[in-house]
């Protein structure tokens, strides 16, 4: 009789561990199951946002302008997209046909000859700083969309008197 109780005793503890078992699996399915819920969330953030960050540098590389100086142009090798030169604007250079302004830009090491079509700022004259947006024509002639007057911090603007301004 003894031995029917034992016998039954073990099935009923192999049943139970069977049982515990399978409830840890489930669990263990579970925890799986919301893991990898959380990596697929974690991956599709990470996706989106790699995506954006692409759409902006698409965007930005066609509005980024190289600036250089004129002695840091390689008449070899002219850059073919437009770019940014600076330096100051040469000593009887400036010339005026028309709308056509024709003036040589220099950083006292190099010169480069530049034609700018349209009126140019007040502040643009001979030895006064000068940056120029466009690009290189097949003749080395550096062909400026923009022209741009640099000017020191201490600017005023013209036609104004100093005392005026601090009297008012």
């Amino acid at each position: 009789m003894e031995c029917v109780w034992t016998r039954n005793i073990t099935i009923i503890y192999i049943l139970f561990i069977v049982i515990q078992k399978s409830e840890r699996q489930k669990k263990t399915n579970q925890m799986l199951e919301h893991r990898k819920n959380r990596l697929k969330n974690i991956f599709l953030i990470l996706l989106f946002l790699s995506i954006g960050v692409g759409f902006i540098l698409y965007s930005l590389n066609s509005k980024i302008d190289l600036y250089l100086s004129p002695s840091e142009i390689d008449f070899q090798n002219l850059p073919t997209t437009r770019i940014k030169l600076g330096g100051v604007v040469k000593k009887n250079s400036i010339r005026y046909e028309q709308t056509l302004v024709n003036f040589t830009l220099t950083d006292f090491s190099g010169e480069i000859d530049v034609i700018f079509e349209g009126i140019p700022p007040d502040l643009f004259k001979e030895n006064s700083g000068a940056v120029v947006l466009g690009r290189f024509s097949l003749n080395k002639l550096f062909v400026a969309e923009e022209l741009f007057a640099k000017h020191d911090e201490n600017y005023m603007p013209p036609n104004k008197n100093i005392s005026s301004i601090y009297d008012s």
